[in-house]
């Protein structure tokens, strides 16, 4: 508040007070550095003098036992490290700053262990897989610093609507029998790029297998990138309607946009056919527009199958896009330490994601989550419960 002093509220003129008319209000945001507290838990002890006993209150369970931090604070670190892709020793460095020394192997144990209480939900998310009926799967490499090697986070996207996630798992391989065992009692739509590791988990009668137009369109436009517009600008003028078609559908429901796609998709899908047959003829096989053309001749079945369907997309963009924010954390922290630290990172990772996909702030779902850690472990709390598609919103205000 910035007022006239007593002796500024007398008119100059003519020495009479001066009124109030009104208020000029202006904001200005203010940064406020975050702060770490210490909370100390008393209990009272209390003794009967005739007996000997002692009696106390019990304090809350901390999440990791004998541990310093509170679920509020390993929730910041593992915020800082999975969501914001700030890596341990980064973090270590800021709490320095604020004169607190919480080296970085200590940030890196409380995560672990956290991780560890937390796997209950892990296999809760498994069992989800089973219980819808459209995915989007999709990997993407990740190196292992203790077996000096490449692996691989596995992504599978649930577009149900009333189970919507985003599951990651790792593992050492790329090869098709990860996802083969992983769906092994899946069915429904299976949306994915054209990798062969999907090809046998596409052939499966339970399974409707769709294909990635955006792959498709990559390849076409990486010619035009190389040899300037020609045959691949037609070629990605016939997918660039198939796209303006679904700009146009995407508020319809599921009924309505399969019929979009019946009527003006189908007819361009059609042509675009036409001229990849045409086309295969007129261009050398080993060359950039050869190589697009083959591709999208080899992945057409799963290609053109979307319009047949209102409930798959045209592309596998949304699992993308949950993929991205992996991909931006393992450019700042480079590798993983071990297939443990990698199992941790898919689970918390998967959580973090799927409570976006489900507009819940990840923190205050994580700190509610660790405080519940001693009833999963005692079985008081069904971990389906507690994932992020299913939590009662209400619990974390």
């Amino acid at each position: 508040m910035h007022d006239l002093t007593n002796e500024e509220k007398t008119c100059k003129c003519c020495g009479k007070e001066l009124e109030k008319i009104g208020e000029d209000v202006s904001e200005q945001l203010e940064y406020i550095p975050a702060t770490v507290k210490v909370i100390e838990h008393v209990c009272p002890k209390y003794t009967c003098r005739s007996c000997s006993t002692v009696s106390m209150a019990h304090k809350p369970e901390a999440p990791i036992a004998k541990c310093l931090a509170a679920a509020s604070l390993i929730t910041e670190v593992i915020i800082s490290k999975y969501d914001h892709h700030l890596p341990l020793y980064r973090q270590a460095k800021i709490f320095l700053q604020d004169g607190i020394d919480i080296p970085a192997n200590t940030l890196g144990n409380w995560i672990m262990q956290a991780g560890s209480l937390l796997m209950p939900l892990q296999k809760a998310l498994w069992q989800q897989l089973d219980q819808v009926n459209i995915l989007q799967a999709d990997e993407t490499p990740v190196t292992l610093l203790s077996m000096k090697k490449q692996g691989y986070m596995w992504a599978y996207h649930s577009l149900a609507k009333k189970n919507r996630f985003i599951l990651f798992e790792y593992n050492n391989s790329r090869s098709g029998e990860v996802v083969n065992k992983r769906l092994a009692n899946y069915q429904g739509y299976l949306q994915s790029d054209g990798y062969g590791g999907y090809n046998k988990i596409r052939a499966k009668q339970e399974v409707i297998p769709i294909g990635c137009w955006a792959h498709c369109r990559r390849h076409f436009a990486d010619v035009i990138k190389i040899c300037g517009s020609g045959k691949a600008q037609e070629a990605l003028n016939y997918i660039h309607q198939l796209y303006e078609i679904e700009r146009n559908a995407k508020e319809l429901d599921f009924i309505e946009r399969r019929e979009m796609r019946q009527e003006p998709a189908k007819p361009i899908l059609q042509d675009l056919k036409l001229w990849l047959e045409q086309t295969e003829h007129e261009v050398p096989p080993q060359s950039t527009i050869g190589k697009a053309i083959a591709y999208a001749r080899s992945q057409w079945s799963y290609l053109a199958a979307y319009a047949e369907y209102g409930e798959p997309e045209i592309d596998n963009n949304l699992v993308e896009n949950q993929i991205r924010p992996f991909a931006i954390g393992r450019k700042n922290w480079l590798f993983i330490g071990n297939e443990k630290s990698a199992n941790i990172a898919s689970l918390l990772y998967s959580l973090i994601q799927t409570c976006k996909l489900n507009d819940i702030n990840p923190r205050a779902y994580l700190i509610y989550v660790l405080n519940q850690v001693h009833k999963l472990r005692r079985y008081q709390i069904d971990p389906v419960t507690l994932l992020p598609q299913f939590i009662d919103k209400k619990l974390l205000a």
